[in-house]
């Protein structure tokens, strides 16, 4: 490996992505965004009851407008997570692009987006509801990563 792969600062970022990624995946699939203490919860993609019956749902029984839009907001999000991994991985791994100052930019871009992109969707959805779960925690655990990480990959380029 060779340019900023060579950097700790750069390594611990491709951790921090990967470990981002991981938690927020869970969390944006996981049906366990609220949980109400008789046992049903919810979470971006399915309802279940408290018998523990499953559905996926629509956002038009939703009583608060603003589901689409955190829907939209941890959809970008997580797509741009996928890209921020692969980019990253290309960036640190290939040494035919390893240390490209672009393909830092743009990666330090769409890590820093979707970070932002999944911290406004789970801030839009906290101030809707009280019962937060543990899927909540992890997307939120997971954007907060991503910043750490985009942050992490400018102070390396800035080493260069």
């Amino acid at each position: 490996m060779a340019g900023v792969s060579e950097s700790p600062k750069s390594l611990v970022a491709l951790l921090m992505i990967a470990v981002g990624f991981v938690l927020n995946t869970i969390g944006f699939a996981a049906p366990y965004w609220v949980s109400s203490a008789l046992g049903s919860r919810y979470g971006l993609w399915m309802y279940c009851d408290f018998l523990n019956n499953c559905h996926q749902w629509d956002s038009n029984g939703i009583t608060f407008a603003k589901f689409d839009q955190v829907r939209a907001f941890e959809g970008l999000g997580f797509v741009g997570t996928l890209v921020v991994l692969f980019f990253t991985v290309l960036y640190i791994c290939v040494p035919k692009v390893a240390g490209n100052k672009i393909l830092g930019i743009l990666d330090v871009l769409v890590c820093l987006a979707s970070s932002g992109a999944i911290l406004i969707g789970v801030v839009i959805f906290g101030t809707e509801h009280n019962d937060l779960g543990w899927a909540f925690a992890l997307s939120t655990t997971g954007g907060a990563l991503f910043a750490l990480a985009g942050i992490l990959l400018i102070f390396a380029m800035c080493r260069k």
